[in-house]
């Protein structure tokens, strides 16, 4: 598995990449102008942050000054245009930085994933240079065959290429910008040398000639630059003079489009709305519903039990939806009486209103985290119809209990092939092989669990499949986990899974991002939008404190010191961010996909908080970073509606 810059072919053989560019324009799908994802929801179409990327993409480090020039036109010009539209314009550039590493094959999955986002989100630019040189090719020895096919990608193909096909050969917001080659006698040496052989340089040429028959002639810009001198003489970068003729059209391009948009509205969706729009899209258990109507017909008081991500908090959602007068409560750990009290009046009257002759109902998630006064209190108020959500069977409360069964086997196989394939739904619509194995083998070592209990002890009732369990299990076989730990896993509860995950997070190159990202959500309990991530993720080696540090000290972590954009507003590496948005999707939570707005789960959190800040020095650590970049980004309007005060 791995990539290569050039062939051994001794010629170029035109016939063999005639097949391939027909291949890539047969199953490459039109890009339509209003996107690919289905209607949003209210809340998003009136209001909020949307990210508007643009893809740049070019071949190994040679169009740098290029790629820095459009940065600039990006964040100097065209932002604070955007800006007035409630649009920020993200520009995704994968070769940037000393540690880009787009040379290693698992790029690949970076590169679909970014892709796959683009196309998703309601609109976006795909800028493409075209140079001398083919760029890193796909080995034929890749061992995912099955990534290949689902995404019709071929071995051989290069990485330009493959986004070409995945999302710039269908988009009518596409440029093709390709650089004459004329600047080459300004050079300052006897010979010049290219990176690629004479092979995979013919190969740049016919790419070019079929993209310039392909792209309409508006869409395909030739520009010719002059050079300026070299930066440094251990890099030997060549600067160039006068780069207008890319400029010019981007800056057109873009600039049409966010004319067309409606200036921003005054009042943007709070962080509470977007959360209850999104559970309350979410499916429930229509079986648990009913009953739990039917209780709430006769007036009684409901205690729902189960396990981490059963459903419970959707169904407290959808509830109110539907009973408009209903109130959700969050209950915390080891809240008082009073603490409740609060709670409540702080969002509604209800306590107060004893004299209006009408049904009120109070939804309280995750009482069993209250202590024993709280729970006390509530069930002896006899004016509310209460309905509360537990992980815990044996609680001390005289309500009506409804248990919240696990997933079902046909559900656990749509579930697991889901994210066995990466989130993606697989094309035949059949479970996949491998998730059937998973929960085979599963149920056969609960079968025999159960089957040679010994001195007394039963096994655990509430293990069984959710939601979170087939996120992780689904996500681990999908990078590399034998079907037999995976069905190993399955006998576990919900936080050992995920802390499973965790563990095997804290071996990789770029752990320290991933335990960042995690610590973060967990301590801003109402989640992060990516802009927010991406830059709370730079100075990568002060991310994590000393302790945890000092913990890992044997694990080779792969610091960058690199920042992306121009001092006004730092990021880190797109490439690194889209690593972290690839490993962790699967946990993440989006409660707004126009700003990709992210919640870790309650039972993560929890994980979080007992591995990396119980201590109040490594909990101090990240607080401390939070306040740094309240003051370096407060001024930046995408962020001055946020509360993430409230959680330091």
């Amino acid at each position: 598995m791995g990539c290569q810059v050039s062939t051994d072919g001794s010629q170029f053989e035109r016939s063999d990449y005639d097949k391939l560019w027909k291949r890539m324009n047969s199953v490459s799908e039109p890009v339509p102008s209003h996107g690919k994802k289905p209607p949003k929801n209210v809340l998003a179409e009136h209001g909020g942050w949307k990210i508007l990327r643009i893809l740049l993409v070019s071949t190994y480090k040679d169009f740098r000054n290029e790629r820095r020039a459009v940065l600039d036109l990006v964040e100097n010009k065209l932002q604070p245009i955007a800006s007035e539209k409630h649009v920020i314009l993200q520009v995704e550039d994968f070769s940037w930085g000393s540690k880009a590493h787009l040379e290693e094959a698992s790029s690949l999955y970076l590169i679909e994933r970014l892709c796959r986002e683009a196309v998703s989100s309601s609109s976006y630019f795909y800028l493409h240079f075209l140079g001398e040189c083919s760029g890193y090719i796909l080995d034929p020895n890749f061992t995912d065959q099955s990534f290949l096919r689902q995404h019709s990608i071929s071995t051989g193909q290069s990485f330009s290429e493959v986004f070409l096909q995945l999302s710039g050969l269908q988009n009518e917001k596409s440029l093709f910008l390709y650089r004459n080659p004329s600047f080459h006698q300004e050079l300052p040496f006897n010979v010049t040398h290219f990176i690629d052989g004479p092979v995979n340089r013919e190969r740049a040429k016919y790419l070019t000639t079929m993209v310039r028959g392909e792209a309409p002639a508006s869409k395909f810009i030739e520009y010719s630059v002059r050079t300026s001198g070299i930066n440094n003489i251990h890099f030997k970068h060549i600067m160039f003079d006068e780069l207008s003729g890319i400029t010019k059209p981007i800056e057109a391009m873009v600039g049409k489009y966010l004319e067309k948009l409606p200036d921003g509205e005054a009042g943007i969706p709070s962080v509470e709305e977007f959360m209850n729009e999104y559970y309350s899209q979410l499916h429930v258990n229509q079986t648990i519903m009913s009953k739990i109507e039917y209780n709430l017909k006769s007036h009684k008081s409901i205690l729902l039990v189960g396990d981490y991500c059963t459903g419970k908090t959707s169904i407290l959602h959808r509830i109110q939806w539907k009973y408009r007068d209903a109130v959700i409560v969050q209950a915390k750990e080891k809240m008082s009486a009073i603490e409740l009290r609060r709670a409540i009046e702080a969002k509604t009257n209800i306590l107060h209103d004893v004299e209006q002759k009408v049904v009120r109902y109070l939804l309280v998630d995750d009482i069993h985290l209250a202590s024993k006064e709280a729970q006390q209190y509530l069930i002896g108020n006899e004016e509310l119809v209460i309905v509360a959500t537990s992980r815990k069977k044996k609680l001390e409360v005289d309500m009506n209990r409804i248990i919240i069964p696990h997933l079902e086997p046909e559900d656990i196989l749509d579930e697991l092939s889901f994210w066995l394939n990466g989130g993606e739904k697989e094309k035949s619509g059949v479970p996949s092989v491998k998730a059937s194995n998973i929960l085979k083998m599963s149920q056969q070592k609960r079968r025999r669990s159960i089957g040679t209990v010994e001195d007394g002890h039963q096994p655990d009732e509430n293990i069984g499949w959710n939601s979170l369990k087939c996120r992780v299990i689904g996500t681990l076989g999908r990078i590399g986990s034998s079907d037999e730990k995976c069905a190993q896993l399955a006998q576990l509860s919900t936080l050992s899974v995920v802390e499973a995950d965790m563990c095997l997070m804290e071996s990789d190159g770029k752990g320290h991002l991933l335990i960042a990202t995690l610590c973060y959500l967990t301590i801003v309990e109402s989640g992060l939008n990516e802009m927010e991530l991406r830059s709370l993720l730079i100075l990568e080696y002060n991310l994590l404190p000393i302790a945890i540090r000092r913990n890992y000290k044997n694990l080779p972590f792969d610091y960058c010191p690199d920042e992306f954009g121009t001092t006004s507003c730092t990021q880190t590496l797109p490439l690194r961010w889209y690593f972290v948005l690839h490993r962790l999707g699967h946990l993440f939570m989006k409660i707004d996909g126009d700003s990709n707005h992210f919640v870790l789960p309650s039972a993560c959190r929890r994980v979080v908080f007992k591995k990396y800040l119980k201590h109040p020095h490594n909990l101090e650590h990240f607080k401390k970073n939070f306040k740094e970049f309240l003051t370096n980004f407060s001024g930046k309007e995408w962020n001055r509606n946020r509360q993430i005060k409230m959680y330091l």
